[in-house]
């Protein structure tokens, strides 16, 4: 009777073994699976910078390196990081400047409380509208946590409104410093984000620009 008793002890423990191992094989099978995902879509979005990079100035090999080591020193997805460059390439930044100013984009992104893309976006927004080059992204990141720290909002907020004030403010020659600070003061006095996006109508800056036509706000 001891002799069963210690064999059917054996036969549970080897059981037991093997559930845990079965579990750790299913484990180790997923995020395998999930690795093989990740790098497939990398890849993928590797082949999507390439089809509007400049080619000609850096060489894809490099980008996929330099994006790939932008994810490892951010800490943000390789997948993330590559399509984020895509999207600054097509917004215009030069393509030996781009994985730099994804960089600064996804600075911009962890201090503000927004995606990288929505960085990406506004950032873009700017440069595009007042004629300023991928280097003054650091100098434009600074301005809006600046109006962060100021103001009641964040630049995500920010990101959601001023992108429509922008094209217009800069028709009508307020620099984004005086935008800025602008948005600081009126949610610091109470005023909602999406409000000065109301407050700069199309009405608003003609009537401003008669009134005093040497006006640079």
């Amino acid at each position: 009777t001891i002799t069963i008793n210690r064999m059917q002890e054996f036969g549970g423990k080897i059981e037991t073994v093997g559930k845990k191992v079965s579990v750790a094989s299913a484990t180790s099978a997923a995020a395998l699976g999930a690795s093989v995902k990740l790098a497939s879509d990398y890849t993928d979005a590797v082949a999507k910078v390439g089809t509007v990079a400049d080619l000609q100035s850096v060489s894809l090999e490099k980008l996929r390196d330099d994006m790939l080591q932008l994810s490892t020193e951010t800490g943000r997805g390789a997948g993330e990081i590559a399509d984020a460059t895509y999207q600054a390439i097509s917004a215009s930044v030069d393509t030996a400047d781009a994985v730099s100013f994804v960089g600064t984009s996804v600075g911009l992104a962890k201090a503000g409380f927004l995606e990288t893309a929505d960085a990406v976006d506004l950032l873009t927004t700017i440069i595009n509208a007042y004629g300023l080059e991928a280097s003054d992204a650091g100098r434009l990141s600074d301005i809006l946590i600046q109006t962060q720290n100021d103001g009641k909002t964040t630049v995500n907020e920010l990101s959601q409104s001023m992108g429509q004030v922008i094209p217009l403010a800069s028709a009508y020659g307020v620099n984004i410093e005086n935008l800025a600070a602008s948005y600081a003061q009126l949610t610091k006095n109470g005023v909602a984000t999406a409000q000065p996006s109301a407050a700069a109508s199309p009405d608003t800056f003609p009537r401003k620009k008669r009134e005093r036509p040497d006006c640079t706000y």
